[in-house]
């Protein structure tokens, strides 16, 4: 989700990193499954991440905003605006858009079938990436097994690697609950929790500046 050299900017990418084995995530998605996610860094609520549902028959549309405003003494230094649009039918993607400014430099990310492989367009200029290459979103656990990843915010490709899952006790929403941690490592390094469904809880890693930051889910 954005590899840019402001410090703390991977704290927006990093719901954005994966993507699903689609029909295990076609399937188990059902009404009241929407998340959002308080974007913290060292504890401090910087923006909001918001994933949304709708289904119908074998067709998933899945919504996702990003707005982050962070500042220092009431002063602007960073604004983030995302709004994504999966839309899968059959576990098959059939199509992502997404527009994001980011500080002020603005994309017009879309992915869409083409033959055996997928077009990859970003602002308006295109190419292939090749049949294995998903869209990330990290909503669910079957996302943290995928090699080549496309950032939805600005169109990059990006590699990584997931070890298998631990299992232990997190705090959510005030409550102690069982989840499986996922380290990925590669192009980018994130620490995912998924509960007992399968869906994402947290998301942990450091920023370039060395801060900690949390996607806490409300």
């Amino acid at each position: 989700m954005f590899l840019r050299p402001l410090p703390f900017c991977a704290a927006v990418t990093a719901l954005f990193v994966l993507v699903a084995t689609a029909t295990s995530a076609l399937s188990v998605v059902v009404p009241g499954d929407g998340r959002s996610f308080a974007i913290q860094r060292n504890g401090e609520d910087i923006g909001l991440h918001e994933v949304t549902f709708t289904r119908q028959d074998d067709r998933l549309d899945v919504r996702i905003k990003v707005e982050v405003d962070y500042r220092f003494l009431f002063i602007p230094v960073y604004l983030f605006e995302h709004e994504a649009h999966e839309v899968w039918v059959g576990g098959v993607l059939r199509e992502l858009r997404a527009k994001t400014n980011d500080n002020g430099e603005t994309f017009d990310v879309v992915v869409r079938p083409n033959g055996a492989g997928l077009v990859l367009s970003v602002n308006g200029e295109e190419r292939d990436v090749g049949r294995d290459a998903v869209p990330s979103s990290l909503w669910r656990q079957d996302m943290a097994r995928a090699g080549q990843l496309i950032d939805p915010a600005d169109g990059a490709v990006m590699t990584v690697d997931v070890g298998d899952a631990k299992w232990e006790e997190i705090t959510v929403r005030g409550e102690t609950i069982r989840a499986r941690r996922y380290v990925m490592t590669g192009d980018l390094d994130r620490e995912l929790w998924y509960d007992a469904a399968g869906m994402l809880v947290k998301v942990r890693f450091a920023g370039e500046d060395g801060s900690d930051l949390q996607f806490r889910m409300l």
